[in-house]
């Protein structure tokens, strides 16, 4: 467990985010203030404008997709000499964790790309295109997130669990050892 922290400077920068926190609500509540009227009319200048740009809203996802399986290829690379070299095991599964960030990060983009192409959708986009970017983000990154467990299962052998099914988190939690668990218990704190 790491200490409590004390001083001033924590009240300091306690301090300083409070100011900085204030100053940023003063701000918008005046901008918000002045446009007064004119604020629902912008909001929907903003909105149509974003809706505008239709399916362009995967390509954030595909550029996740395409970091992830760099990321993957890259430590899958390391996987030989993971076994036998411990600076390599270290890399390849960073690698691969970073793998696995950037593929949960697309599913994520992929959810708001989906609510921003629907929009344009409505209004006479291109259906075809519309799903033909769905379905294969949704598939790569699947496969994305298949084949990077997979990989982490070489370097640890313990870990039990298959992707696809319901009870993954659940075994994968399980064959963990009490550090690891530890480190979950933290990260969802």
């Amino acid at each position: 467990m790491k200490k409590e922290r004390k001083g001033a400077a924590v009240y300091i920068r306690f301090a300083i985010f409070i100011v900085v926190c204030v100053a940023l609500g003063a701000a918008a509540g005046f901008f918000a203030a002045m446009a007064g009227e004119n604020l629902p009319e912008s909001a929907a200048d903003l909105a149509g404008a974003l809706t505008a740009l239709g399916t362009w809203w995967f390509v954030p996802g595909y550029v996740l997709l395409v970091a992830c399986t760099v990321c993957y290829l890259r430590g899958k690379a390391l996987l030989p000499q993971a076994e036998a070299e411990d600076a390599a095991f270290r890399e390849a599964d960073r690698r691969l964790c970073l793998a696995l960030i950037f593929s949960g990060a697309s599913m994520v983009w992929l959810f708001i790309a989906l609510a921003m192409s629907v929009l344009e959708l409505m209004s006479g986009g291109d259906s075809l295109l519309f799903l033909s970017c769905t379905v294969v983000q949704l598939v790569w990154t699947t496969t994305a997130q298949a084949v990077i467990i997979k990989a982490a299962k070489v370097i640890h052998p313990e870990k039990r669990g298959n992707i696809f099914d319901t009870g993954f988190q659940k075994d994968w939690y399980n064959s963990c050892d009490e550090a690891e668990r530890q480190q979950i218990g933290q990260c969802g704190y």
